[in-house]
């Protein structure tokens, strides 16, 4: 993940790296961490 603190910092981040917008989620902290948290949870063991 990777986190940045304006949409000027993602925006420049994004042409840099030259990827493609739609393939990114853009997502608050806390939405970040719920998915995280579903993604990673070892509770499925």
């Amino acid at each position: 993940m990777n986190f940045f603190c304006t949409k000027k910092e993602y925006d420049t981040w994004v042409a840099k790296m030259q990827l493609n917008e739609f393939d990114i989620f853009c997502l608050n902290v806390e939405e970040a961490l719920r998915v995280s948290e579903m993604l990673f949870s070892v509770t499925d063991i």
